[in-house]
């Protein structure tokens, strides 16, 4: 098996951390594309990236910062600590989850 192959087989570990998802907007935009800055949850990781349930749709290949919510985080669970910039490699519709949420899979950029 090459290196490649071994990464993408990384076990993802399972967490539940608020954080905020931001991507840049213009202003004059603002209006036409919503907000830029969404609430979401944290629910596995890696590495290099995390699994997210967010209420709305990210388009693949968005590039995105990651906030974590040290506020609401509980003291058991603390694997994000700090801030990430990210790009959206996979969505999951809400349709495709069951739920109302979308899922994405975010790698991070370095």
């Amino acid at each position: 098996m090459d290196e490649k192959n071994d990464k993408r087989k990384v076990e993802r570990l399972p967490c539940n951390s608020p954080a905020k998802i931001a991507y840049y907007v213009p202003v004059e935009y603002e209006s036409c594309y919503g907000p830029s800055c969404f609430l979401s949850t944290i629910v596995d990781y890696n590495e290099d990236g995390f699994g997210i349930i967010l209420e709305n749709e990210l388009a693949e290949n968005t590039v995105v910062n990651i906030f974590p919510n040290r506020e609401c985080r509980s003291e058991e669970n603390t694997p994000v600590d700090k801030a990430y910039q990210s790009k959206v490699k996979w969505v999951k519709t809400n349709q495709e989850t069951g739920s109302g949420s979308f899922r994405i899979g975010v790698r991070h950029i370095f």
